[in-house]
């Protein structure tokens, strides 16, 4: 996976990663948020490249733990998948909302290497 933490957007990177003052919508209720902005060609459900975006209007606490949410999302990860949907388990990770972990649990790195 490359990445790039940049002001303007670079078609070269799987993930653009940037921060706006100026959410929309439901987005000014996120911290941050991932979106697709490029689908594998000729496909309608695999993802090429993704953006992850910060709002800058809403103060996060961890924000390693809200960039290794987002980029769970990058590779696949949900929310709420298996192990990883309990708030009290040992298997919980920074896919969870709270609390908010730095990393992978075993369970979120077997999906990722399952997919790649």
């Amino acid at each position: 996976m490359s990445t790039s933490l940049n002001k303007t957007y670079n078609k070269q990177v799987d993930v653009w990663a940037y921060g706006t003052w100026k959410p929309t919508g439901d987005q000014t209720r996120w911290y941050a948020w991932a979106k697709c902005v490029k689908m594998v060609s000729g496909s309608k459900t695999k993802c090429d490249q993704f953006t992850i975006v910060f709002n800058h209007k809403l103060p996060h606490s961890n924000y390693k733990a809200l960039a290794c949410h987002e980029t769970g999302h990058t590779v696949g990860l949900g929310h709420e998948s298996g192990k990883n949907s309990s708030f009290t388990s040992a298997a919980r990770s920074c896919l969870r909302a709270s609390p908010d972990h730095n990393y992978y649990s075993n369970h979120d790195k077997s999906h990722i290497n399952g997919r790649y």
